[in-house]
């Protein structure tokens, strides 16, 4: 089975999105991305891709990485926030960071 392209809404100029994701949902297939994902699971238990995930597991799955997320839950009983997700844009981990300057400098060595 070919896995289908779930498309990313980042905008441009940003590193990342975050959402919650209830249960069923539309991710919950066999799906794949160009970005990074970090996924934080507040409920249910299932079976993924990478196995078996419960509540307090956190994953990070890599770019392009075939996955799924199927919840041991009946879709008759819907779980308003199964995980937290963040989806990192495809140039976040290519570089330094870019983030504003704590006006802290690094120290220097002697």
């Amino acid at each position: 089975m070919t896995p289908e392209l779930e498309v990313v809404q980042i905008g441009r100029g940003e590193a990342f999105t975050a959402w919650n994701q209830g249960y069923p949902c539309r991710a919950a297939r066999w799906h794949f991305h160009p970005e990074s994902g970090i996924h934080y699971v507040v409920a249910t238990t299932g079976r993924g891709y990478l196995g078996e995930f419960g509540p307090g597991n956190l994953v990070m799955t890599g770019p392009k990485l075939p996955n799924t997320w199927i919840s041991h839950v009946s879709p008759a009983m819907p779980v308003p926030l199964r995980s937290r997700v963040i989806q990192l844009a495809d140039t976040f981990l290519a570089g330094p960071p870019n983030f504003p300057s704590s006006g802290c400098s690094a120290p220097s060595s002697t």
